[in-house]
């Protein structure tokens, strides 16, 4: 079977630092697998040369079969890639309907033209959205608050509106940086069971997330980055047990 994700020996550099340095992995379709390590070891970097934001200095991504390094991060969205942000990323003074609206018109058909026409294919695929997006709210348990302004949500409900508008692009793989961060041990849980359903829907899920509790009981695989270096891959188990992994990050973490 040919990896859903593969990144063959990515590097980055910004001037004369190498955010990360020939970094090769995979990912399989229906995984859940978590990128770890200390503050500044290139998780995030990893994330921006996936979604587009930023290009590689050297190596290449492929996804699903294609090559789409270097392709602007729209493309990349409509191949199938979503993703959240370590800040909240979120239209605040719009309702919560409407920020998962906005995620869903990705995969529409509408131009300018038809927008301001309102001809019957415009009303029709309006449908389509409402439909998609309160299906996606059902999904993350905020039906019931469409109508809120994000603003007013509390933090753990903004983080599950912004998991929620990745959802309505309707992608193959989602990338979910720092998921958990700032959540109480209530919200950890439902959020969890939320990536459980989400991975039940066939959607494959690749996460930055300091919290080793919740790595250990979401991720099918954890990969460690140190300095921008791969240092360990394997099962949770495996990673918690290995001596480099310890020294360069477990020792430090409580959680």
């Amino acid at each position: 079977m040919s990896a859903l994700l593969e990144l063959k020996g990515m590097t980055i550099h910004f001037g004369g630092l190498i955010a990360v340095d020939n970094f090769d992995f995979q990912l399989e379709k229906g995984q859940v697998v978590a990128l770890i390590g200390p503050n500044g070891a290139g998780k995030s970097t990893v994330f921006n040369v996936i979604s587009g934001i930023y290009p590689p200095t050297a190596g290449k991504v492929f996804f699903n079969g294609e090559d789409i390094t270097n392709m602007k991060p729209y493309h990349i969205k409509t191949r199938g890639i979503a993703r959240t942000f370590q800040n909240i990323h979120l239209f605040k003074k719009l309702s919560v309907l409407d920020n998962v609206r906005i995620g869903c018109h990705c995969r529409g058909r509408t131009g300018v033209l038809g927008a301001l026409t309102r001809l019957p294919g415009v009303k029709a695929e309006e449908k389509v959205i409402l439909e998609k997006s309160l299906e996606v709210l059902e999904i993350v348990g905020l039906a019931n608050k469409q109508e809120e302004t994000a603003n007013n949500l509390a933090y753990g409900e903004q983080r599950r509106l912004e998991i929620a508008r990745a959802l309505a692009a309707e992608p193959l793989l989602l990338l979910l940086d720092e998921p958990a961060a700032g959540m109480n041990p209530n919200e950890k849980k439902n959020l969890m069971e939320m990536l459980k359903r989400i991975r039940a829907m066939g959607i494959t899920i690749m996460l930055v997330e300091h919290d080793m509790k919740f790595v250990m009981s979401i991720s099918d695989r954890v990969d460690v980055l140190n300095y921008g270096q791969k240092i360990a891959s394997g099962t949770p188990a495996e990673v918690q047990n290995d001596p480099l992994v310890i020294t360069a990050y477990l020792g430090s973490q409580t959680g």
